[in-house]
């Protein structure tokens, strides 16, 4: 761009480049500000969950400040004012950065979660290294909040969510398979408590038919049950209960156990437990010696 001075001297002393230059590249500048914003507004707003709108006034202002400071630069008297405000701009920076490292953490973890959507809100997340567990109920840019089966709320950072191992229930999924795990004594009839664990799981009402055609057709049963493992004080077996979500698994399982052990105290089985033995010594007591 060739600098044109039509005024002369004056004109010169005030735009570097001219005042018709500065004219246009203030046009340009403008034109891509807009362009940019309509962008972030419309485009990128619609990919991210959540609330938002601070990310997106963050980046208006950014684009908007940058836009400005680059026609202020072609403008002599304000080239000094146009620098300082740049470097004011990045120490500024850089302070609230290092200040909210962990608050910023959050944010780009939940622009991350809110962009991939490994998990959407009434979906069922449980984080497998800590054990934490519940429905999604909201995603936000810093956090992400949970409802636990007895409807405690969870808040948990996104950069937690971020490293974590998650497994994942979708809500759209049909149904889903609960696990019910009992350990019974090696002298107990296993084969008795099997039959006791599917006939109780079998006869509850919210447990669903999963079977396929042919599953059905060779007489598999509706519950499965397995023996698991070889317990160090037990026989660990394990039963695949399906129900149509997992509020109803909660609930199916709770009274499964409670129906199931009073039909193994019945029928003699018994679910072993640790047993401690307390050793008490006492010290010999000592004879006072007589006096003479």
């Amino acid at each position: 761009m060739e600098n044109l001075y039509i005024f002369g001297e004056w004109e010169k002393g005030i735009f570097s480049i001219g005042l018709v230059n500065t004219l246009i590249l203030a046009a340009i500048v403008a034109a891509v500000v807009v362009f940019l914003i309509k962008v972030i507004n419309t485009r990128i707003s619609r990919k991210l969950d959540g609330n938002t709108s601070f990310l997106i006034h963050l980046l208006n202002v950014i684009i908007t400040a940058i836009g400005v400071t680059c026609v202020l630069m072609t403008v002599t008297p304000l080239q000094k004012f146009a620098t300082s405000l740049l470097a004011g701009s990045g120490i500024i920076a850089v302070v609230l950065g290092l200040a909210a490292q962990e608050s910023l953490g959050n944010v780009f973890s939940g622009m991350a979660i809110g962009v991939s959507k490994p998990f959407v809100i009434g979906d069922y997340v449980e984080l497998v290294d800590s054990g934490m567990a519940g429905t999604v109920q909201s995603i936000t840019m810093r956090h992400t909040i949970l409802i636990t089966l007895g409807g405690q709320k969870l808040v948990v950072p996104n950069s937690v969510l971020n490293k974590a191992t998650l497994r994942i229930s979708s809500h759209a999924d049909s149904m889903v398979c609960n696990s019910l795990i009992v350990g019974i004594s090696y002298e107990s009839d296993i084969e008795k408590a099997i039959n006791i664990l599917r006939a109780e799981a079998e006869r509850h009402a919210l447990v669903k038919d999963h079977r396929s055609k042919s599953q059905k057709k060779k007489g598999a049963p509706v519950v499965n049950v397995r023996l698991e493992d070889f317990g160090e004080s037990a026989l660990v077996l394990k039963a695949f209960v399906w129900t149509q979500d997992l509020t109803d698994g909660f609930s199916a399982l709770s009274d499964i156990r409670r129906a199931v052990f009073r039909r193994f105290s019945e029928e003699s089985i018994q679910i072993p437990y640790p047993h401690r033995t307390v050793i008490i010594e006492q010290e010999p007591k000592h004879e006072k010696p007589e006096n003479r």
